[in-house]
């Protein structure tokens, strides 16, 4: 069973460092902790055109493809970054 729980997302806003799109979605766990996990979009990686990789399938999902693996995490990331190489962890969560 995931850790975190989907309450509301994605909610689109504009990203940090002129980045463009970004998605934020809440999420909680047993125990009432509630955080929000953001996913921004670098500017060359929305031009993805390979349906097959993390960045277009990121953007497909509004961001949930990159914040769903971590789901099961006791941490989870507050911020992931999608670039043309891909999805990574921009900014850690605490616990």
């Amino acid at each position: 069973m995931a850790k975190w729980t989907k309450v509301s997302g994605p909610r689109a806003y504009q990203a940090s460092h002129g980045r463009g799109t970004g998605w934020a979605y809440t999420l909680t766990r047993a125990g009432g902790e509630t955080v929000t996990a953001k996913v921004e979009v670098a500017g060359p990686a929305s031009s993805h055109t390979d349906a097959s990789t993390p960045a277009a399938k990121a953007i497909a999902s509004k961001g949930w493809s990159a914040v769903a693996p971590f789901t099961d995490d006791p941490v989870l990331p507050r911020k992931l970054l999608v670039t043309g190489r891909g999805v990574s962890i921009s900014e850690h969560g605490g616990e």
